[in-house]
């Protein structure tokens, strides 16, 4: 949705990227008639393709060590679990969170499963019930790991061939005036586009706002005051920074929704679901939280001041002043909020005033 939104940004930070390199190749041409680069990308390249034969024989072992016992559930299952969601992690920093919104869709599939069952009990169940899938997994995420070590180490290699001979400084001189000029046309073009890019990126989102469906969908710090997204799907939207001044949201899903910082003052929340939803640092202030579902709800620094929260209560969640509350607590309920919400309340607490977001003064909006 937001390719048109993103693209000038990548075509500018391309474009340093490009002016960095130029500069990297002028300094090997002068310091050293370009052999010092070569020979660093040379060394770089062998490094990579020892990584990568590395890896690929720890994948062979690996799979020669499970395939004979697929459903085996021990510490070997338990390592392949927190190994294949860091490698996860690692992944998504270089695929634009696709490995992260893969994960978050098995997460949806397994609070569906495991709803009103015991965390001890069903993670064992999950360990046994998905092992073969885990298993699997983990050899696809070190094949893929194996594939980008191999390809950028044949990659590195051609490239230090190509800069390096028969003329090494002469070679890096027209690399330098290639990437210079690529590198200022970059600049120059991603300023150029970037007023059809916004026009574009407006006309998605009002699409998305018409349908209802937002799940996962990266809207932080836009200005979407007093939008009405009633019975919205914004599950996993990234709504962090964003204005929500005044915006109708019952009855929307907000769940693992991220929320830090956006502005909320008059919204309307009742009847949202806000499980695992973070609201850190956000302002609610004469918010409507009326049976609004709160469930590990992180609400840590939030102003609740004025906020109306009648028959909602918080279960496993993060309290504005940092306390937790937990199932089993007798006094948890819509009480636990009037001292939030009240001043008048003998142990009310607030936060200090919130910074209004940039998105709520002069961002642009996406919503007319």
């Amino acid at each position: 949705m937001y390719f048109w939104q993103a693209f000038p940004d990548f075509l500018r930070n391309t474009g340093i990227l490009f002016l960095a390199l130029a500069g990297l190749h002028a300094i090997s041409a002068i310091a050293s008639r370009g052999n010092w680069l070569a020979a660093l990308l040379t060394a770089a390249a062998r490094f990579l393709q020892k990584s990568a034969q590395s890896t690929r024989n720890f994948t062979k072992g690996t799979w020669d060590f499970f395939k004979d016992d697929p459903w085996n559930t021990g510490f070997g299952c338990l390592f392949v679990v927190v190994f294949a969601f860091f490698l996860a992690g690692i992944l998504s920093v270089f695929t634009g969170g696709a490995w992260v919104a893969f994960f978050d869709e098995i997460d949806f599939f397994l609070e569906d499963l495991v709803r009103y069952s015991p965390a001890e009990e069903i993670f064992l169940v999950q360990l046994f019930l998905f092992s073969p899938l885990l298993v699997l997994l983990f050899i696809l995420l070190i094949g893929a790991v194996w594939s980008i070590l191999s390809l950028a180490g044949k990659g590195i290699h051609i490239y230090a061939a190509l800069i390096g001979a028969p003329a090494p400084q002469k070679r890096q001189w027209l690399m330098t005036g290639i990437l210079l000029l690529a590198g200022v046309g970059l600049l120059t073009s991603s300023g150029q586009i970037r007023p059809f890019a916004n026009n574009q990126a407006r006309e998605a989102l009002k699409a998305h706002l018409a349908s209802g469906d937002l799940r996962r969908l990266d809207l932080q710090n836009l200005n979407l005051s007093g939008v009405d997204l009633s019975g919205a799907d914004l599950s996993s939207a990234n709504l962090s920074g964003t204005c929500l001044a005044g915006a109708n949201l019952q009855k929307a899903n907000l769940q693992n929704a991220n929320l830090a910082g956006a502005w909320l003052d008059y919204a309307d929340l009742s009847n949202a679901n806000l499980k695992n939803a973070d609201l850190q640092s956000a302002s609610l202030k004469h918010a409507i939280l009326d049976d609004a579902s709160f469930w590990e709800t992180n609400l840590n620094g939030a102003d609740l001041r004025y906020a109306s929260s009648q028959r909602s209560g918080p279960s496993r969640t993060t309290l504005p002043d940092g306390e937790q509350t937990f199932i089993g607590d007798r006094t948890w309920g819509y009480l636990r909020f009037e001292r939030f919400t009240d001043p008048e309340h003998p142990n009310y607490w607030a936060v200090s005033n919130l910074p209004i977001p940039v998105s709520c003064q002069n961002a642009p909006d996406y919503s007319n």
